[in-house]
């Protein structure tokens, strides 16, 4: 247990750096805008002077007269230390998200700008919590209706699903090998529900807080980690045969191991 803990702490800390690696997918903040009556532009204004590639914007550019209208508004909301640093888009019936897919904002204020009234609508600020953030918002006279929607218990629910599926897998590989008594049952259920959920909650809090990509990276070793416990265990208390019991081990926590990436992925 004491090898298994130190492993899981080292496996954290190397996550930790290749969640600030320059490499792979970046932050992103997506807002689905409802019930839009009329075109409006959409901003995000940055808390400081920048962040990857994105700067605070000197001078008001833009493809058309009216969408530099909406830049020159954005530049000069002058709240706190919220400014604009150069991304903007056009909310209307065929486009209703903002999709901030690369290095957004970790401080942000939402702000459209309606061209017909040359109105500035904002939120208070906000703070990006997850890789990927989700949010559904509403225009609501002069104020923006704004809700969180990465939907947390259905991922957690999620988590729970990939934990029934893999035990259910091993079940049936462990049947296939003869492993069928009511006391080999119990330790395949038991072995399975702790260290699947373990690896699964791990999984899905990368994935959380990290991206997917920063997940299946730290999953294939973490699975390894996974097969060698598992593998004692069963040598020990689940076939005399230990090379029976380290084949069903390797190949059950195989075949979970590509499952698993497939559902994480799927799941997306």
């Amino acid at each position: 247990m004491k090898k298994f803990l130190i492993s899981m702490i080292i496996v954290f800390m190397f996550s930790m750096n290749i969640v600030h690696a320059d490499m792979g997918p970046k932050p992103s903040v997506d807002v689905e805008f409802r019930d839009i009556d009329e075109p409006f532009y959409a901003t995000l204004l940055g808390n400081g002077e920048g962040y990857g590639p994105w700067h605070t914007v000197e001078e008001a550019e833009g493809k058309d007269e009216e969408e530099k209208a909406a830049v020159n508004a954005f530049m000069n909301v002058g709240y706190a230390d919220y400014n604009y640093w150069g991304f903007i888009t056009k909310i209307d019936k065929d486009n209703s998200h903002l999709h901030w897919s690369y290095y957004a904002p970790d401080d942000f204020i939402l702000a459209i700008y309606i061209p017909s009234t040359g109105k500035v609508i904002r939120t208070e600020p906000m703070s990006r919590d997850a890789f990927e953030q989700y949010y559904i918002c509403s225009v609501s006279g002069n104020s923006l209706e704004i809700k969180d929607n990465n939907n947390i218990p259905l991922r957690l629910l999620m988590v729970l699903l990939r934990v029934i599926i893999t035990v259910a897998v091993e079940l049936l590989i462990g049947f296939l090998f003869g492993f069928r008594s009511g006391k080999q049952i119990k330790l395949i259920v038991i072995t399975n529900l702790i260290t699947q959920f373990i690896v699964n909650f791990v999984f899905w809090f990368l994935d959380y807080g990290g991206g997917l990509l920063t997940a299946l990276i730290i999953y294939v070793p973490l699975e390894i980690i996974i097969f060698i416990i598992e593998g004692l265990i069963y040598r020990k208390r689940l076939d005399p045969s230990r090379l029976k019991t380290w084949i069903y081990s390797l190949l059950a926590n195989g075949i979970t191991t590509y499952i698993g990436i497939f559902a994480g992925a799927l799941l997306k």
